[in-house]
């Protein structure tokens, strides 16, 4: 796995307890035709989203990510975050 800046979080439901991390890749990666700050949500070392710093990151702090639903549609999901 590539150097982060992670911040754990523990997630409980259903009876269950999941530690969780965010982070932020340092030096971001190449997508969408330029390079973009890049975060990962995982566990342990199983990464399970990625998100890539929207068009407006620097000044906004927005990022996204593409999901597919158990439907397998596919929706956009956006967050506002600080790591």
């Amino acid at each position: 796995m590539e150097r982060t800046k992670a911040t754990q979080f523990l997630a409980v439901g259903h009876g269950r307890r999941l530690t969780l991390y965010v982070g932020k890749v340092l030096g971001g990666r190449e997508a969408y035709g330029r390079n973009r700050a890049r975060y990962l949500v995982g566990t342990g070392s199983r990464v399970i989203v990625e998100f890539a710093g929207a068009d407006d990151y620097e000044e906004t702090g927005r990022v996204f990510s593409i999901l597919r639903l158990p439907s397998s549609s596919f929706t956009r999901l956006t967050r506002q975050w600080s790591c």
